[in-house]
């Protein structure tokens, strides 16, 4: 794990034992943290999505795959709607051993901002 050093910014009421790392860091951090399961939850849309498309679903014939850079192009949809979603609700800063109603309705709103992305 990579260590950054403290750092303070100037003018601020911060106390001494405050980490404030810089952009990368918290990138590179949030990327260990919750990289993981984000990449199975993009899985598993894109896997629902691939399926319904195998299905015929929507009077379109299935059991048809598309060409290569199409299921990439859907793969990186997928990821931004996901990612827009979350992003936007904070779905990953929320303490969901106590979640409430106000939890609930964000995740509602996170699958339908998702959905009219997609």
């Amino acid at each position: 794990m990579v260590d950054f050093p403290l750092e303070t910014p100037a003018g601020s009421s911060r106390s001494h034992g405050t980490r404030r790392l810089p952009p990368l860091g918290r990138i590179y951090r949030a990327l260990l943290r919750y990289g993981g399961a984000f990449a199975v939850e993009v899985f598993i849309l894109w896997a629902a999505l691939l399926a319904f498309q195998l299905l015929g679903y929507g009077g379109r014939p299935g059991f048809t795959f598309g060409s290569w850079p199409h299921q990439l192009v859907s793969i990186g949809v997928a990821i931004c709607a996901m990612g827009a979603g979350e992003a936007r609700f904070k779905l990953y800063r929320r303490v969901w051993s106590v979640a409430g109603i106000n939890d609930a309705i964000a995740v509602g709103l996170a699958v339908l901002e998702a959905t009219l992305l997609i």
